[in-house]
């Protein structure tokens, strides 16, 4: 049997939760991002998802107004129940300190 590898065990952070962004974060959790031993998944954004942002968002109707990340943590947690995801909202470049933790 070839055993195709996955990204389950791993950390990976994921910043910028935009168009690209949110697609990109399922794709991961769908890869195995966020499972298994030791495994999390964490995104960062710093802006509001808005009415411009649908059509090409992952993120629809109901998450107008909401931090890109938080809201695209709460549909992964919905449709991954088993995923480990954590988001925050802000600027990676201000606050180096959360990216170097979730290497750790």
């Amino acid at each position: 049997m070839n055993k195709q590898p996955n990204l389950s065990g791993k950390k990976i952070t994921l910043v910028g939760c935009g168009t690209i962004g949110s697609h990109l974060a399922k794709m991961l959790a769908q890869s195995g991002a966020g499972y298994g031993d030791g495994g999390r998944l964490t995104l960062i954004d710093q802006q509001i998802f808005n009415a411009g942002n649908i059509g090409r968002h992952l993120l629809g109707l109901p998450d107008i107004g909401r931090s890109k990340a938080i809201a695209v943590a709460d549909m992964l947690s919905q449709l991954y129940p088993e995923l480990e995801i954590a988001s925050t909202q802000a600027d990676v470049l201000t606050r180096f300190r959360i990216l170097m933790t979730t290497i750790s």
